[in-house]
């Protein structure tokens, strides 16, 4: 006799019984949506029109990124064409943890996220990390090529906001609040980015600096093999 223990984080499908896979909880609560690679049921290379979100119920649809393993962890791959997952009528979120590397080669602009109606976007241009809404400014360019598996951090209040990457804060004032209620991954605007994701998160409230610190931590031992 087998005994199989779940939890409200756990992939569905067709084969949950034979290969069942348990995905942390994450060590700051209150997150509104979760959308995590392992739950994807599909085998390596077979294209998804809908991803699971394991928290909120709201899943990301839109046209064909595949499922793939690296280093043993389960990711989706965007092709850079037209490849793209998104989601409408969320409550207003305020923070982003995305778990992900840009394939895209380096100098060749590559869309990461967005969301359409607002200005809030990430991409990698041709001389580096682009964010629109970033700092007071509205626009911050660094030069990391998001080339390595890399914890990007989004997130925002009336009076702050940051940009981290893999716990290196990137840009840290931001004037006015602006929450988002929909989100595009895998493009900015019309140009879409062959990326690779491991799992998104949002939630609806700022994370603190001890927040944000304990959330690399813990993504980063999740998947020891990716920063390797």
């Amino acid at each position: 006799m087998s005994i199989i223990v779940r939890t409200e984080a756990e992939p569905t499908g067709p084969n949950i019984d034979s290969l069942p896979q348990l995905i942390e909880l994450l060590p700051v609560a209150g997150y509104a949506h979760r959308w995590h690679a392992s739950s994807i049921a599909v085998g390596d290379n077979q294209p998804i029109s809908e991803w699971a979100d394991l928290v909120g119920d709201v899943p990301l649809v839109g046209a064909g990124p595949v499922a793939t393993t690296v280093a043993g962890h389960r990711v989706l791959e965007f092709d850079g064409v037209n490849d793209f997952l998104g989601v409408e009528g969320l409550a207003d979120q305020q923070s982003i943890v995305l778990l992900c590397r840009v394939l895209t080669p380096t100098g060749t602009a590559a869309g990461i996220l967005n969301s359409p109606g607002t200005a809030l976007a990430l991409s990698r241009g041709t001389s580096g990390l682009t964010a629109f809404n970033f700092p007071t400014s509205g626009v911050v360019t660094i030069t990391n090529q998001l080339t390595g598996w890399t914890v990007v951090i989004l997130t925002y209040s009336a009076s702050s906001g940051w940009l981290q990457l893999n716990g290196s804060s990137q840009a840290t004032t931001y004037a006015g609040s602006k929450t988002f209620t929909s989100l595009q991954l895998g493009k900015n605007a019309s140009a879409f980015g062959r990326i690779q994701v491991a799992e998104m998160t949002t939630w609806t409230t700022l994370l603190s600096t001890p927040d944000r610190t304990a959330l690399v931590a813990h993504l980063q031992a999740a998947y020891p093999e990716l920063f390797a």
